[in-house]
């Protein structure tokens, strides 16, 4: 299935959901810090290393008969900055009274500016390197409830993305990549409207060439149900 296929099956799913209405809407609103590391690929080796401190947002809106959206947003800096956000629509399939599995289909987008330097011989050269990417991604999540106020989510995503890489005075490129992501999470609920929860993250993406991004992730969060 090519980004093109799945890009047209997202549009199309966001106008069925649409049509039906939102007459059903609740769900949860999720803000947590975060902490990030990424590493910048070239010739699958590492270029850069940046550790960062980010802030995240998610959110799981019901709108109709099991349809949901999901939204997520994060901003990271320090040694360089990152931007990501993404929209994700699911079903939500309830398997007994513990397990709740979502497949998704969704789409994203992901900006890095860092800089980074080169040594040869005779001197350091530094370059700054601008990454873009614009992800169709299709996944899984799995929910378990553990006991009544605690429950273990998992989730599994894959991504196909255009990239764009600029780095002054050096790469100039446009390409294709690809990759899995892994998350895990446990949440706890204090009351009816409002849970803390810890989760932690792996994403790869690498181009046939091996130029990419690696990074890995935790956050501590609170939500706010609906």
């Amino acid at each position: 299935m090519t980004q093109n296929h799945l890009k047209k099956i997202v549009l199309a799913l966001l106008l069925i959901v649409g049509a039906q209405g939102f007459a059903e809407v609740w769900g949860k609103i999720d803000f947590a810090p975060a902490y990030v590391h990424i590493d910048v690929l070239n010739d699958n080796q590492i270029v850069k290393k940046m550790d960062m401190l980010a802030l995240k947002g998610d959110a799981t809106i019901i709108v109709k008969d099991g349809f949901c959206l999901k939204p997520t947003v994060m901003y990271a800096a320090n040694q360089g900055d990152l931007f990501t956000a993404g929209l994700s629509l699911g079903h939500c399939f309830p398997i007994a009274d513990k397990w709740i599995i979502t497949p998704t289909v969704g789409y994203s987008y992901t900006y890095i500016r860092t800089t980074f330097e080169l040594k040869d011989v005779l001197t350091t050269h530094h370059f700054k390197e601008r990454f873009r990417s614009f992800a169709t991604n299709v996944g899984m999540e799995i929910y378990y409830q553990m006991t009544s106020c605690l429950r273990f989510c998992g989730q599994m995503q894959y991504a196909w993305s255009k990239t764009q890489t600029r780095i002054k005075h050096l790469v100039h490129t446009n390409g294709n990549a690809r990759g899995p992501l892994f998350a895990a999470m446990m949440e706890y609920d204090f009351n009816d409207k409002v849970s803390a929860n810890l989760g932690a993250a792996y994403n790869l993406s690498m181009s046939r060439e091996k130029h990419g991004i690696r990074g890995y992730g935790a956050k501590a969060g609170l939500a706010y149900w609906f």
